[in-house]
Parts: C-alpha cells; structure tokens; sequence
C-alpha cells in the first residue's frame, strides 16, 4: 500500500491518504465537509471538487455525471477519486442556507415548571452548623435533596452562598433543585427549543416568565456531510465509530446556536434552564447515539417513540447543567417527533373537518384526520424536493432558483437573495416542471420530447431543447448569465426523478384516504409544513399533481410547525403532556410491501 499527502484547499489542512480511500471519506476522516447527498455512494454528483496531482482515471459514473469541459478542467467527484500520489483538492464552499425559522402564531399560555427564587439564607453560627446544602433546602422547602448530576452544583456551593452575604436565587423544576447562583437573579430565567431537521437546525430562544421570544438562530445540519438523507446516516451510524461522530457534530451544532441566541439576548447559556427539542425519528436518535440500524430494516423498529428527558449534562448541551432536556415523542420509525410538533403547532387533532397534514422534505410525512381519528404514513420522497439528485439541482442557499414560471416564450425566476442563478433548488423545480407540463414541452408520461416531435407551439421554448449527454435536455438559465459560468439544464433523468417523488407522496395521500374511505376530494383542508410547503406555489404544486385539487384558499402554509409545536411544548406544561397524548392517538400506515400502494404508486407516476 503506497502512502500520499493530500492537501485540502481552502482548509489549507494536509491529511495522510492511501490508494484505498478516495477523496470523500479522507474529507470525512478528517472533518472537512463536501456537499452531498449520498453519502458518497456516486449517486448525485454533489462532491465535485477540483484536484491537482496524480489520481485515477475517472470513472463510468463520474463520465456520466460530469461534462466533458469539467473532467477537462480537473474536476472530480471526491467520492470516485483515488489518490495515486501527492494531491491539491480544491473543495466549493459550502453556501449558508435560507432556513425557514417562523411559523404559525400560537396562543399557548405561559406555565412552565421552572421557578426561581431569591432568598436571604441565615447566616451559620457556632449555634447553626447546617451544612449549605440542608441551608437551602430548609429556607426554600419542598426540594430533594441533591443527587445524580448535582456535584458540581455542589463543589462550588460554598463559594456561591459566601460571595454575596448567603443572599441566592435558587431554581428548581418541581421538586429537583436545578442551581444555586449568588445574588438575585430571577430575572435571569431562559429556555430553549429546538427543531432538528435532516437538513437544517433552527433554535428558540425564550424568557421562561413572559413568554418572550428572545433570539432566533438557524445552521445547516452538520450530519449532511455524511449523507442527506436519513438513510444515508444511518448507514454511516452503523459504522464503527459513526454514531459517535453524529452525535457529536449535531450537538455541537446545537451549542452553536445557544451561543448565537445568548449573544442576541446578552445573558449567559447558564441562565438557560430548560430545553425542548423536535426532530425525525432517527435525528431524535443520532442526537442521542442510540442505535438506529434497525429503522432502516424491515419491520422498521426504532428503539424508542415516547417523550425522553435527561440533564443536559447527559446530552452535552451548554446550559445548565441539571436542566431538563425534553426529546419530543414520536410516533413510528418514519414519522417523528417534528410530526407530532405539527400536529400540536396547528391543533391538527382539534379540527372537525377532514384536514391533511403534509411535510416534504426527503421524507414525504403526512397526517389525515377524518371524523375526529388521525392516520399518519410516510413516503420516501427522495432529496429531489431539496435540491438532491437533480443534476443541477442544490439546497435553498443564494443563487439557487427558488420560483419560477413562463411568460411570452421568457422565462422569468426568482433566486434566493437576487444572486446570479446557480441552480434550482425544490421549489423552483416544483415551479419548472408545472409550466413545462402546461406548456406541454413534457408529456403525460414525463418524457421530454424532442423540439420537432413537441405539442409546444412556443418556438422560444422549444429552442430550449436540446440532446445532451444523456437524453434530452432543457436549457433554463444560459452560461453567460449562470452564476456557474455554465448553462443551467433540467435532463429527462431529473424529470423521472420528480416522477418518483411527487409518486409516492400523492399514492400516499391515497392511501390514508381510502384508509378513511373518502376520496382525495373530501379533503376540505390542506395544511402544508416546513420550508418547502412555506415556499413552494399552490398552483404549482398542484399541476404537477403533487397535492389533490382543492380550492387554493384551502390549502394553507403553516411554516415551521414543527419549531412552533417544540416552542410550545417548552412553555406549556400542559401540551407539553398533551404531545404524549397525541402521538400515542395516531394511527400509522406502514406503506411499503403493500400491494395497493405499490399500484397507486405505479399509477401516480403519469402527469395528469
């Protein structure tokens, strides 16, 4: 086995590698992050990156996925290429996300379980030797004594009492002392909440007293460096070491963000006594490093679906150490926590008309309630709708085509900040191809015809079409106006891609309504969650045959409810509780291996 020096640019980090390991996993050994979405399986071309040095012929996946200029210009895919002497990699940033962190408005009243007091202690005298501890059990009443989690509590007790004269404040969460800080500092009383997503962080910062939203901060899920799907990590997780590595990165990530909304508010991530978070079933877990193999393995167990607590010195965030970190219940392996944070966000299980809940993300996550009983299913919708597995496809950051539509043979789009185009992120995609339908350049079966065999009669569209190195393509943006310095193309291959996504999402809509014995239009109402929902046009969404047609002022963004359910259940006690009870009414579909699915799926494959 020979050894080489590959030097990572413009991380300047230089890492020892071998003709075994390619690009990608030296990067990942070594914590430089690449984009993808495959976890390097050379299945979406995310990781290109420009190399220097000796290294292996390119490979049939990397001929297919790059253009004959870039593997010119030295562009690789880092997870086909082999060091075969000393390398220079140059590696594209990563941009920063347009993360959607509002929601809907709640109306959840304040009551919290975390008091804090300030008492004046009695001094000790030869005639009151107490030791500190039964001190300020006595003078507050009603606490435990302290015991797992407490002893640094307790190493710096006599210091706290002593620096300001025994006058304290003193925090508890019902019986549980939480901290003693000298002084009085009740006004000093904060949560946290958290919404995990597989592609996005976004925390809450609130005041504990009044309800006050006091800072806002989101980030890009660290974990996507090892896949952007959830399978993808689990994958990774099943590695030595792997789930680990996960944990760790996604809780730094987290305190990251405490630090950021504790800078927005000036105090301190001590002050900080309670903590609620909301993610996907397997997110819940990775944060957690329990074992997740078993989720991506029929019958999809996960190791746990109720409400979890522990001390935040258990989990690894910075807040006070015996604050309590509450993990929102889920409700089967493919429908997590941040489900039930959207059903709690929007009171979805109050409604009394049939009302649909859907989350798109690289899961299709949707709820029914029909006659006062809910049924949840989840699709494997693919990374299609973040911007994964579409050539050109890439994440909501600047430069990404967000919206879309034709006018007079033109097309006229949006980006994300006004940036120059770089490619289309899942809304703009969504956007695309419904014009593309309506215009009839894509017929019914999803095939990009041929500028001479079109029903188009648009001669300005037309003239989009052109044979690329894998089928027909569609020039969106030109190479001269591209902020890629290349054209912008949507190829057949990404057309089938959304076929198979926006499949498996609609045969699922189907199949919770027959559960329910309605059709798809007796859904009186359609509540559409998370950034893609927030962004994405109704009429769009529907000409793709995404969402059943209902009238469009029926079909209403909710935003990030599952940030607002986990916001809510921090401030509430009673939904908090109430969250248990919901996951636990919810009855799951599991879709895959049935046969009807299979033939909806088959069936919703056509544009119609």
């Amino acid at each position: 086995m020979n050894s080489y020096t590959v030097k990572y640019m413009p991380q300047n980090k230089s890492v020892d590698a071998d003709d075994t390991h390619d690009l990608f996993q030296l990067a990942q050994q070594n914590a430089i992050p690449i984009d993808n979405s495959c976890n390097g399986n050379g299945t979406c071309g995310k990781c290109k990156v420009k190399v220097e040095g000796a290294c292996c012929e390119p490979t049939p996946q990397e001929v297919k996925l790059l253009s004959d200029e870039q593997l010119t210009e030295g562009w690789r895919l880092a997870c086909c290429c082999i060091p075969e002497g000393d390398m220079t990699v140059h590696v594209p940033s990563i941009a920063k996300m347009a993360v959607l962190s509002n929601g809907i408005d709640t109306d959840a009243d304040v009551d919290v379980c975390i008091q804090k007091v300030c008492v004046q202690l009695p001094q000790p005298s030869l005639q009151d030797q107490r030791g500190d501890i039964e001190r300020v059990l006595q003078s507050v009443g009603g606490l435990m004594v302290p015991g797992a989690g407490n002893l640094h509590m307790l190493q710096g007790l006599p210091s706290t009492l002593r620096s300001q004269h025994y006058k304290v404040s003193v925090t508890r969460c019902g019986d549980k002392l939480v901290s003693v800080e000298p002084g009085d500092t009740t006004h000093l009383i904060y949560g946290v909440a958290f919404d995990i997503g597989t592609t996005t962080i976004v925390g809450y910062l609130f005041h504990l007293e009044s309800g006050e939203q006091c800072g806002v901060a989101s980030t890009l899920n660290p974990q996507t460096q090892y896949g952007g799907d959830v399978i993808s990590r689990i994958e990774y997780a099943s590695q030595e070491g792997g789930a680990a590595t996960l944990r760790d990165c996604v809780i730094s990530a987290l305190n990251s963000l405490i630090a950021d909304m504790c800078q927005q508010a000036n105090i301190k991530c001590k002050h900080i006594y309670s903590a609620e978070i909301a993610g996907n079933t397997t997110m819940l877990h990775l944060a957690l490093a329990l074992p997740v193999a078993a989720i991506a393995q029929a019958p999809y167990i996960p190791v746990n679906t109720q409400r979890l607590e522990f001390y935040a010195h258990e989990v690894g965030l910075s807040i006070c150490p015996e604050s309590l970190v509450v993990f929102m219940p889920n409700i089967a392996s493919y429908v997590g926590g941040d489900i039930t944070s959207d059903i709690l966000a929007t009171s979805l299980d109050k409604k009394t008309t049939t009302t649909l809940l859907l989350d798109i993300g690289t899961n299709g996550e949707m709820v029914l309630i029909h006659n006062g009983k809910m049924q949840a299913a989840a699709t494997a919708a693919g990374p299609c709708f973040e911007g994964g597995s579409i050539s050109q496809g890439m994440r909501a950051e600047d430069g990404a085509i967000s919206s879309l539509q034709f006018v007079n043979g033109n097309i006229m789009l949006e980006t994300i900040n006004g940036h120059p185009p770089r490619g289309l992120c899942g809304t703009g995609l969504v956007d695309l191809i419904s014009e593309m339908l309506r215009t009839q350049l894509i017929d019914d079966t999803g095939r990009l015809q041929s500028a001479d065999d079109s029903y188009c009669e648009d001669e300005a569209l037309l003239s989009r079409i052109r044979e690329g190195q894998n089928g027909n393509e569609f020039v969106i943006v030109d190479e001269d106006i591209s902020g890629t310095g290349e054209d912008i193309v949507l190829t057949q291959r990404d057309i089938r891609q959304v076929q198979n996504a926006k499949a498996a999402v609609y045969a699922g809509i189907q199949m919770l309504c027959k559960k329910a014995g309605i059709k798809t239009d007796q859904i009186h109402e359609i509540l559409l969650a998370g950034a893609f929902g927030n962004y994405i046009r109704t009429t769009s969404a529907i000409g793709l045959g995404l969402i059943p047609q209902i009238p469009l002022d029926r079909v209403i963004s909710v935003g990030n409810a599952a940030g607002m359910g986990a916001c809510i259940a921090l401030l509430s006690r009673e939904r908090r509780l109430h969250a248990s009870d919901i996951s636990g009414h919810v009855q799951y579909v599991e879709l895959s291996g049935d046969a009807e699915f299979a033939n909806m799926y088959a069936d919703a494959m056509f544009f119609e």
